[in-house]
């Protein structure tokens, strides 16, 4: 079977790592695999290297009918030209755009998150995705929470279908016991906003930070920095391929964002032995137990993050047992092993 996996960017995130590692699986397991994506990201030179045929097409984040309409035509062309019989989709532009009746295939739509999810404004998301299930065949969630937003917004409940995100062990581990320096991995836009953490951050004298990630704000982000006389105690580490590397480094993970699926950055730290702060939108709260493997906290509140923060500088105990625990929930759930054998569960059961 030959499958096409669609993503709107080829920059760096979590839908794109997703969409490609389940790439790699399909393509061990004998499917044709390719994947599309608007050019010139990190993305494609993945794909290259893993030996996935990367395709470029013109998809935008942005609403515009003309260069929306190209994109439809030129993706109708490519189904029909190729021979695509699936197309599994991984963000709102290409899940869009690939779902409408003019594309022949199977379609599958992944929701890292659902454009309508609270936090984004995008209410009018909702009609959307309801219409477009009408042509899809499932709809994969990778959190419950999300689960749950997709049958309120009215998705047939036999359309969806639970498969959470999961990444591949890494030897290298943190010692947060042995360290107090505070670690975000996030790209750098509204939904993850950085505001809340420096303003936290500010406010805890002797407080170190390493914020890694590029995005539309990093600018901005730079700039509130100064302003709040962080220069000397935050850097701005830029886009890092050896996350693990980075991590092993910190004591402390934060993540303060206004929206999430299930964030991989999260899974990485707790992967690491990290303990997590994060705030608790979407399905964070299936990742981190409150009091466990880390803390939650309110989105937008800075004093309650700083308040959280500075109990985990306090107490190398606490950030290594809240680690080992973060660590023991990943290894259990949210292992490779149990994505992959969800991913392929799915394809087993398609309509062919």
């Amino acid at each position: 079977m030959k499958v096409l996996q669609l993503v709107t960017l080829s920059g760096w995130g979590g839908a794109q790592k997703i969409a490609l590692e389940y790439s790699k699986i399909l393509a061990k397991e004998g499917f044709e695999v390719s994947l599309a994506a608007f050019p010139g990201g990190r993305l494609e030179k993945e794909a290259e290297k893993n030996g996935i045929e990367f395709i470029p097409l013109p998809f935008r984040r942005e609403i515009s009918p003309l260069k929306d309409f190209s994109a439809l035509y030129k993706l109708r062309n490519l189904v029909k030209k190729r021979g695509f019989s699936l197309l599994h989709s991984h963000s709102t532009k290409a899940g869009a755009i690939s779902r409408l009746p003019a594309i022949p295939g199977i379609k599958i739509f992944t929701a890292h998150g659902w454009c309508f999810t609270p936090g984004t404004g995008r209410n009018f998301c909702k009609s959307l995705e309801k219409f477009l299930s009408r042509f899809t065949w499932k709809i994969t969630c990778v959190s419950k929470y999300d689960m749950e937003l997709g049958k309120r917004a009215g998705i047939k409940e036999e359309k969806l279908y639970y498969l959470p995100n999961g990444i591949e062990d890494v030897k290298l581990l943190a010692e947060p016991e042995k360290s107090q320096l505070i670690v975000s991995v996030a790209r750098f836009s509204k939904q993850k906003d950085h505001f809340t953490l420096l303003k936290a951050l500010s406010a805890i004298e002797g407080a170190r930070a390493l914020l890694v990630g590029d995005g539309p704000l990093l600018q901005r982000v730079k700039e509130f920095s100064r302003k709040l006389g962080l220069d000397r105690r935050v850097e701005f580490a830029g886009e890092v391929e050896d996350i693990p590397g980075i991590l092993s480094m910190a004591g402390i993970f934060v993540l303060s964002s206004n929206w999430e699926g299930l964030p991989l950055s999260v899974l990485e730290a707790m992967r690491a032995a990290l303990p997590v702060v994060a705030t608790d939108v979407g399905g964070v709260r299936e990742l981190v137990k409150d009091g466990e493997g880390g803390f939650l906290v309110p989105k937008g509140d800075s004093k309650a993050l700083e308040e959280r923060i500075r109990k985990l500088l306090s107490s190398p105990e606490l950030r290594l047992s809240m680690g080992k625990r973060g660590r023991e929930i990943y290894l259990k759930r949210y292992n490779y092993s149990r994505m992959k054998e969800a991913l392929l569960e799915l394809y087993g059961k398609l309509p062919v």
